[in-house]
């Protein structure tokens, strides 16, 4: 029996060795990757890692060096107690506090913009792009497949700024992205010589200018659905700014005569329904009056 115990005592020992050296292992990689990309918040992880070495060192000392629990449970607190402390204040909070290393940009991957064209917002992704101004006239076009059609024959111009409407949560509907177009205009090399801008949204694989979620959508009568062919746009990425070169007064005239697209696949059923129901897409384009206005919440019965 005692060599039992003996054996048994060397496997506790190395069990706890390994599930320290284990733990440590594992906590330096979240560490590291939180440096590196930004996506862990590791502090949970150390902290458990303090719990780990405390359960095992409990055992430790009873099984090795045969202490009571009344003695070995002091020991192991203020071991852990130690331990957080040091952690915390030499490894956690100098992470949490430190400025970024190698900084890119002055700004992330994706950029707000509003102005008169754009009320409620729209967004760009900026990562990677050489330019963050432009400006130029516009060519409309109520929806993409006419768009698309346009660039397949190359009727477009350098310097233009296309735009997509009609294509919003609404207008769609569904927001659907708009990738064919632009990966059309990157295979004719012109993909850093025009803008593009949509109520609908793009995908994360969208090169060049590319502005989505513009709001209100063209389909309630937003600015996007009351701008002309060769109206001026302005778009600046530095300055959050979308812009298009017409007063007040100018949009409000255009409102007056403007009059909504019909589109066929949503004239009945439940497109039809979905397009008379969905909200704004600033507001995450939600099918319901939201929290504020809901009487009951299904989720909590």
């Amino acid at each position: 029996m005692q060599g039992f115990l003996d054996i048994f005592d060397i496997y506790l020992l190395e069990a706890v060795i390994n599930g320290i050296l284990l733990g440590g292992v594992l906590a330096l990689l979240a560490l590291g990757l939180n440096l590196i990309f930004g996506v862990i918040d590791v502090t949970w992880i150390c902290y458990a890692e303090l719990v780990m070495i405390g359960m095992y060192g409990m055992y430790y000392l009873i099984q090795v060096y045969h202490l009571p629990y009344w003695a070995a449970a002091p020991l192991v607190v203020l071991l852990v107690a130690l331990l957080g402390a040091a952690l915390h204040y030499l490894v956690i909070a100098p992470l949490l506090t430190a400025p970024p290393i190698n900084q890119l940009l002055a700004t992330g991957g994706v950029v707000g913009l509003k102005g008169n064209l754009a009320p409620d917002g729209g967004i760009v992704k900026v990562a990677g792009m050489k330019t963050l101004q432009f400006t130029g006239p516009a060519r409309c076009f109520d929806g993409e497949e006419a768009c698309f059609e346009a660039v397949k024959k190359r009727t477009y111009k350098e310097g233009e700024v296309l735009v997509i409407r009609y294509e919003g949560p609404r207008g769609g509907p569904g927001m659907r992205e708009m990738l064919s177009t632009t990966a059309a205009l990157y295979g004719q090399g012109m993909g850093e010589k025009v803008a593009l801008i949509t109520d609908g949204r793009f995908s994360g694989a969208t090169r060049g200018f590319c502005i989505g979620h513009v709001g209100p959508e063209a389909a309630v009568g937003g600015p996007i659905g009351l701008i002309r062919d060769g109206d001026v746009i302005e778009i600046d990425a530095v300055r959050g700014i979308l812009n298009v070169k017409l007063t007040d007064v100018e949009l409000a005239e255009r409102r007056k005569t403007w009059k909504s697209r019909e589109n066929p696949s949503a004239a009945s059923g439940y497109l039809w329904k979905y397009a008379e129901q969905v909200g704004p897409a600033v507001k995450g384009a939600v099918t319901h009056p939201g929290g504020a206005a809901e009487k009951e919440c299904y989720a909590d019965s």
